[in-house]
């Protein structure tokens, strides 16, 4: 099927999960056609009224009845957005939007992630996500496509997460959940609301054995909000959140014949470097804000974080030291040019990395006395954006934005015997949005835009090739995208629809490749293009069931690779399936109980850039059901579910151009989990 085909075929058949919301106490209700404000857009904006593609999640969706375990847990619900990784806590998830990200050999990369007002992407375009407890989340919003004029480097998407707040009645709550394959998680929460303060606290512990061999993972996790408002029109939130994993071993990944030998083992080479990392992470930020009439909005953030690492990969252990700095400010207000209502933000944002880098041998396992490399990396970026809203009728509105980043890289090599690797590089680039909207009625409308992004490299993927030795490879340039987009919206009381199809041309797009050692080094792989659609629906059927569902279809292929005197020109881009289909029927009788069933088909997609290796297509079915009673103050919530329902044997993981054909990471089989979280409200 062409792709032009491929996108009307999408057009007709396609579903979107529209989010299950939460009522003012915390538990779930079903909501359909709420008007929904959204933050992702700079300033809170209508999402109806948002010239781009848009996704909410709501309380259900992120927590209810959830393992909580992983970010990804609820993405698999969210259109043209797919994750892997889930099983691998050394790794982190993998998430990528509209392919943006897939390349990533850990955590994500060319996706902007925030929390709370805080960025959690650093300044060579990385995020961590390992601070992200699921079980904090009370709502995220996802811009879906480039939009790098208001965010800047790697903003092939955006991901913003808001955590839970203080309950009006101060209140406690313990949960505890076990599962197989040696899974505890337990986590105590407090928080409550005062005349002017709202606090709230959070503290974790994961434990899991793993499902494979060598995949044992044990984390805690720290999360304390306190939001001050200091007068009628501002108000100070304060921000802790920390992270200690002190075991994340890694299994590493499979050839076809090992996983049909026995998909639980992990990999020899894996074994014989007792791979995995240890990490401790500490962050700090506070977000101010000051809201006049008329309609004046100043916001001012800053943040530092620290980040201790230790990582053990074949033939090397990685020692890093990171400190990140950070700020921005931006202020919006309405305006009047030309006669037409106008809504102006500008901002400027800045942030350091330093990391401090020690590489020494590993020795089957063990920390050998050789130093490997030594060097400081330094990543300083900075940007400013200026974005217009323009009503220029009663239905239509213009959103015109600009931003202009710079970005320098230098590396300091202390390790002079082999020869001064020392260097440094600046990748520059203006990027620009402009998108229309006509709103055909009020629950409906219809939208087009254009919106520009850039993505330099990460300190890690700057390194030169194999060969080449430490430093900075010259030759590397940052990728570049433009995004062509149409869509529509519809909200109705007892069903959403929404609609978007696109295009994307991209210039020197970051290939990931391995050399023998399973080392990860990175390329320009000249031009390509993405094409797809994603539309859908959600559907109140009667009363107290909901119908969700979501259909992506993406078309991603090189049309200028030139790799190592090979033409891939016309291949398809690894690690990106061309459908992905989600369906969920949820039951939610008020607050009293709720159950759901989900199942999720993913299409087979290649697994390297020759399209000689595939992933299978996989079909999963996962279930959660729950209740909440209430008895003198006290609230018991019950739950429990079934992963991998009907048992498929599927892969959690692929990695791309993997060395020996280890490509794989087989996913568990299926695996119960239950709980239940025992909370107390002072009235």
């Amino acid at each position: 099927m062409n792709t032009l085909g491929g996108i009307a075929v999408a057009a007709v058949v396609t579903l979107w999960a529209h989010a299950v919301d939460a009522d003012e106490t915390g538990k779930p209700r079903l909501a359909i056609a709420d008007t929904v404000a959204v933050t992702a857009t700079r300033v809170p904006s209508d999402r109806m009224r948002v010239p781009a593609a848009m996704t909410v999640l709501g309380y259900s969706d992120l927590r209810l009845g959830r393992a909580s375990t992983s970010l990804d847990e609820s993405l698999t619900r969210v259109p043209g957005l797919f994750s892997q990784n889930r099983y691998n806590f050394a790794q982190d998830v993998r998430v990528s939007i509209r392919g943006f990200g897939a390349r990533a050999a850990f955590g994500v990369r060319g996706i902007q992630m925030w929390m709370d007002g805080i960025p959690l992407t650093l300044a060579d375009g990385q995020s961590q996500p390992d601070a992200i407890d699921p079980a904090a989340m009370e709502r995220m919003e996802i811009l879906r496509g480039p939009i790098s004029a208001l965010y800047g480097n790697a903003s092939g998407g955006v991901i913003r997460i808001m955590t839970e707040s203080g309950a009006s009645a101060p209140g406690a709550a313990l949960r505890s959940t076990v599962g197989e394959n040696g899974l505890t998680k337990t986590l105590l929460k407090a928080g409550g609301q005062s005349a002017r303060t709202d606090y709230f606290a959070h503290l974790s512990r994961l434990q899991s054995d793993g499902y494979r061999d060598h995949s044992a993972a044990e984390s805690w996790t720290w999360y304390g909000k306190l939001m001050r408002v200091l007068s009628d029109v501002s108000d100070l939130t304060l921000t802790v959140n920390a992270v200690a994993s002190p075991e994340l071993q890694d299994p590493g990944g499979l050839t076809w014949e090992q996983m049909a030998e026995d998909r639980s083992q992990a990999s020899p080479t894996n074994l014989r470097f007792d791979t995995g990392e240890k990490v401790v992470d500490v962050r700090v930020g506070a977000v101010y804000r000051r809201d006049t009439e008329p309609a004046r909005q100043l916001e001012a953030a800053a943040y530092y974080d620290q980040r201790d690492f230790e990582s053990a990969i074949p033939f090397t252990f990685i020692d890093l030291d990171r400190r990140v700095v950070g700020g921005r400010v931006q202020y919006g207000r309405d305006a009047t040019f030309a006669g037409k209502a106008q809504h102006v933000v500008v901002g400027l944002e800045s942030q350091i990395q330093s990391d401090d880098r020690l590489n020494h041998d590993n020795i089957d396992g063990t920390r050998g006395n050789e130093l490997l490399l030594s060097q400081d990396e330094l990543a300083l970026a900075g940007g400013a954006f200026v974005q217009d809203e323009v009503s220029l009728a009663t239905s239509w509105a213009l959103t015109l934005g600009a931003r202009y980043d710079a970005v320098y890289f230098q590396i300091d090599d202390r390790l002079l015997a082999n020869g001064d690797d020392s260097g440094d590089k600046v990748f520059d680039q203006l990027t620009g949005r402009a998108g229309i909207s006509y709103a055909v009625r009020e629950d409906m409308q219809i939208y087009g835009n254009i919106a520009q992004s850039f993505e330099t490299p990460t300190t890690t993927e700057l390194v030169n090739q194999p060969g080449g030795g430490g430093g900075i490879n010259p030759d590397i340039a940052p990728q570049r995208a433009i995004n062509y987009e149409v869509g529509s919206k519809l909200a109705l009381p007892r069903i959403v629809l929404d609609a978007a199809i696109f295009y994307i041309q991209l210039e020197d797009e970051l290939v990931a490749f391995r050399d023998s050692t399973d080392r990860v080094f990175y390329r320009n792989a000249g031009r390509s293009r993405r094409a797809g659609a994603e539309l859908g629906a959600a559907l109140a059927l009667v009363r107290d069931i909901k119908l969700s569902a979501a259909y992506s279809y993406l078309d991603a292929r090189f049309e200028e690779y030139d790799k190592d005197g090979v033409d891939l020109d016309g291949k398809r881009v690894p690690g990106l399936p061309r459908h992905t289909l989600f369906g969920e029927i949820m039951y939610s009788a008020g607050t009293t109980a709720y159950a759901a069933i989900d199942c999720v088909v993913v299409s087979e997609f290649m697994a390297d850039d020759e399209n000689t290796v595939r992933n299978p297509r996989s079909v999963v079915s996962n279930l959660r059901a729950g209740a909440s009673v209430d008895a003198a103050g006290l609230q018991f919530s019950p739950f429990a579910g079934v992963q991998n329902l009907f048992n498929e044997e599927y892969q959690h993981n692929v990695r791309t151009n993997a060395q020996g054909a280890r490509y794989f990471e087989p996913a568990p089989a299926r695996n119960v989990y239950g709980g239940v979280e025992v909370g107390y409200r002072w009235r």
